[in-house]
């Protein structure tokens, strides 16, 4: 458990960053907020782009591969957003990567 806690707050800043090469028809399916929402200030990285002020930490699937990725937002209108998805429905959000 302590393991599962502990990899939940490992820097990733891009799910390809992995070494993962996914196929060119690829999607990510966010299937739910695991943590946050952060503000900029609270996570304390300098590598964080002007603009963006918020982030959550979100359970995605890219081709059967489930991972752990942030998302930034510049505000907390698209926090809420994605917050209110995920309490309604079950369904994930998709993302078209191409």
């Amino acid at each position: 458990m302590l393991r599962w806690i502990k990899n939940l707050f490992v820097r990733q800043k891009d799910p390809f960053d992995w070494g993962y090469t996914p196929s060119t028809d690829s999607k990510i399916n966010v299937w739910g907020i695991e943590s946050g929402p952060f503000h900029r200030d609270e996570v304390g990285d300098p590598e964080v782009p002007e603009g963006l002020e918020y982030m959550l930490l979100c359970k995605i699937e890219i081709d059967g591969q489930i991972l752990y990725n942030e998302y930034w937002f510049s505000d907390m209108d698209g926090v809420e957003k994605w917050q209110d998805h995920f309490r309604k429905k079950i369904e994930p959000l998709v993302i078209n990567y191409d």
